[in-house]
């Protein structure tokens, strides 16, 4: 089994090189899912919603616009009091294909387009593992369609993050394995950059199944083929190192901020009758759970092509494996739910069924691909007996399962027809795949092969259709009804308020009645204009200073003082126990009296806040800006002696700080904790990469000289 695994990737290898035809056969399959899915979006028409209009979509614009990859931004002043910009952990910062659209305008428009590339990535990195696992050319075809037309990209678009994990899966799975061209000079490098991007750009739930999945897909690899250790995984390993390395400035700074904390969560997963019906017919709101994170739709092809798999390949193999251990994790049901519940990272999942989903989905594919490249390859030899007689059974039971999730499940209350129609011929084409195959001549084996391929187009087709509410909505009118205008516009007008000694006030709360709306997207405006807001949609639950304004903000004994603080300029005033009460807060922006402390301000940059503060007697001045840890402060006094503050925690979240008595310069200063350490860590990963590529580049040219020498 071993001699046959290292031959089947030898023969792999041997016929991977793609012509000409075959790179506009893909090309033309990938544009034209992306022209009749995704037209809309290109065009501004249309974009997914909800949180697909919040926090993924706007942070973004800011974190690349204040600093970027090469300069990090500190913090971020748009909402909430500020926060610092490495703390939300669900953002874009560090993720490239974020960074490249931000060079256009990363506007909704810009989102939207960006994420239905995202499904070409995809489909084509599905191509290239079909491909390298010598499959032949159409079942690789099949799987970038399939693929490309499952649900994750459909049922989740409002979560770019969970797309993200889904087009970036097979990638990670091909670098996971020697199908890789782990030869190449530019190899650990390569996969070093896909690793690294799925650190930083995937769902936090999604990366605990890249751990484990992963780490039984390559497992089974290096068992199965028995790879020296050199050629497969010495290399992963090293470029997984420097991508760990890599991913350290965004997730370094989190060990102190702790503003993100895998925990002990509920999985809300649902796994039952209509679980399973999702497979093969579209979700619909009234299922149990919350439906769009419990659907498995994948083209129908796929699964009746599963039905003739071969287990001789050792990608199926290992995709068998990496399935398994998915399962062992993801369902619920199972006697050793609990064992299960101590795995580390497992707390990281809320959505099990959902994080897991990529690596039941591509185990699936391949199946399905193994499938028809078997049929494609029999060699004249004719499936016979109980060899054809099981899988036609099974094909048959496929519409069967269909039936009765219909019958017996609620199904028929959704959209429901064309998709189960799509199945059925399916199932009838494949059917006759297998009778024919071997006893007509191949071109129409082909033929029926090529109209399978268009099958599943078919069945992906009328899925996202039954289920366009949950990936696309008219995207002005979306925008519109959020902010009054459009994110293009509001970018045109956007205002570099850094040029001003004291930080502008933020927009106001609604009203009375919208207090509990500022946990809302309504005011994630702010990215775009620059103008801060006080509320707004912000993943940082675990923050002490979010959860105190939150509080204030929701109690109507402090609400009014708190709006009243938060809604200000940047100020310093002196406090006295309570919150400073909305007119001496006016005052103190007015005239400068401060509660018992006279301040001005002298100077104002996103990071950087400077006052004269004058405090008669030693004084707690709050400053309304959100606490966290990282900020500094420097009092010098008149005569140029300088004193270390501490800031601390106040009220509603904001800053507290000691400033004794006298006339004191007082600097505020915030600096992302751990960032020299993050940032020497991540230049070791380069190092790294430079290493092992040098080595590598040095081991091909020694290989090459000895057999030159041996040849002369």
């Amino acid at each position: 089994m071993i001699d046959r695994a290292r031959s089947a990737i030898r023969r792999a290898r041997a016929t991977t090189a793609p012509t000409l035809l075959e790179a506009l056969v893909v090309l033309g399959a990938l544009v034209a899912i992306q022209v009749v899915v995704f037209h809309a979006y290109y065009g501004g028409a249309a974009s997914p919603a909800g949180d697909f209009l919040g926090l993924y979509s706007n942070e973004p614009v800011a974190w690349w616009r204040d600093g970027g990859l090469l300069d990090p931004p500190d913090w971020m002043p748009y909402v909430w009091g500020g926060y610092p910009a490495v703390a939300s952990i669900q953002n874009s910062g560090w993720y490239l294909p974020a960074g490249i659209a931000s060079l256009v305008g990363f506007d909704i428009h810009a989102a939207a387009v960006l994420q239905a590339l995202h499904v070409a990535i995809a489909g084509l990195g599905v191509y290239v593992l079909g491909r390298r696992a010598g499959l032949g050319r159409i079942a690789p075809l099949l799987g970038l369609v399939a693929y490309s037309l499952s649900t994750g990209f459909f049922s989740n678009a409002p979560y770019v993050d969970i797309v993200r994990g889904h087009a970036l899966a097979p990638w990670v799975l091909l670098c996971l394995s020697p199908l890789w061209p782990w030869r190449r000079v530019w190899a650990v490098p390569a996969a070093a950059v896909v690793f690294w991007q799925a650190a930083v750009g995937v769902y936090p739930g999604m990366l605990t199944a890249y751990a484990y999945a992963g780490a039984a897909w390559a497992i089974a690899w290096q068992i199965g083929t028995r790879a020296p250790l050199r050629r497969f995984a010495l290399p992963a390993v090293g470029a997984g190192l420097v991508a760990l390395l890599l991913s350290m400035p965004k997730y370094l700074p989190l060990l102190v901020l702790r503003t993100f904390k895998p925990g002990d969560v509920e999985d809300l997963s649902v796994l039952a009758r209509s679980t399973l019906g999702t497979f093969v017919l579209p979700e619909f709101p009234g299922l149990p759970g919350i439906y769009s994170m419990n659907s498995y739709f994948v083209p129908a092809a796929v699964l009746l092509l599963a039905a003739f798999v071969s287990f001789r390949s050792p990608a199926v193999r290992a995709a068998l494996v990496a399935l398994a251990v998915t399962l062992v994790i993801t369902v619920p049901q199972l006697p050793f739910r609990d064992a299960v519940e101590m795995l580390p990272g497992i707390g990281t999942s809320r959505f099990r069924l959902n994080d897991f989903r990529p690596f039941v989905l591509l185990p699936l594919v391949i199946g399905g691909m193994s499938g028809l490249a078997r049929l494609l390859d029999a060699r004249g030899m004719p499936l016979q007996g109980r060899q054809l007689s099981t899988r036609l059974v099974v094909v048959v039971l496929i519409p069967v399962a269909a039936v009765s999730f219909l019958v017996l499940g609620r199904f028929g209350e959704g959209t429901w027809q064309p998709t189960f129609g799509v199945l059925v011929a399916s199932a009838l084409v494949v059917a006759a795949l297998g009778v024919l195959t071997g006893r007509v001549p191949g071109i129409w084996s082909t033929a029926a092969a090529a109209l399978v391929v268009a099958l599943a187009a078919g069945s992906g087709l009328t899925y996202v259709r039954a289920i366009s509410d949950l990936w696309r909505v008219d995207s002005v009118v979306a925008q519109e009804a959020l902010w009054g205008a459009t994110s293009t516009e509001l970018i045109a007008h956007h205002v570099d308020l850094t040029d001003s000694t004291q930080r502008v006030g933020r927009s106001a709360r609604a009203t009375e009645a919208t207090r509990r709306d500022l946990i809302g997207t309504r005011y994630n405006s702010a990215y775009y204009t620059g103008i801060p807001s006080v509320g707004g949609y912000l993943n940082v639950h675990m923050s002490a200073s979010f959860v105190e304004a939150h509080k204030a903000l929701d109690d109507p004994a402090t609400a009014e003082a708190a709006a009243a603080l938060l809604e200000a300029p940047g100020i310093a005033i002196g406090w006295t126990g309570d919150l400073p009460s909305p007119d001496a807060v006016a005052r103190c922006v007015e005239d400068h009296q401060c509660n018992g402390v006279t301040t001005t301000p002298v100077a104002y940059a996103v990071d950087t806040f400077v006052y004269e503060i004058e405090a008669e007697v030693p004084m707690t001045v709050v400053l309304n800006e959100a606490y966290y840890t990282g900020w500094s402060a420097l009092l010098v006094d008149e005569q140029g002696r300088a004193t270390v503050g501490e800031p601390t925690l106040g009220p509603a979240g904001m800053i507290a700080l000691q400033v004794p008595e006298g006339s004191w310069q007082v600097t505020l200063t915030y600096r992302t904790p751990l960032e020299g350490l993050a940032d020497a860590l991540a230049a070791a990963g380069l190092l790294l990469a430079a290493v092992l590529t040098v080595a590598r580049a040095r081991a091909l040219t020694g290989r090459r000289r000895h057999m030159a020498a041996a040849g002369s």
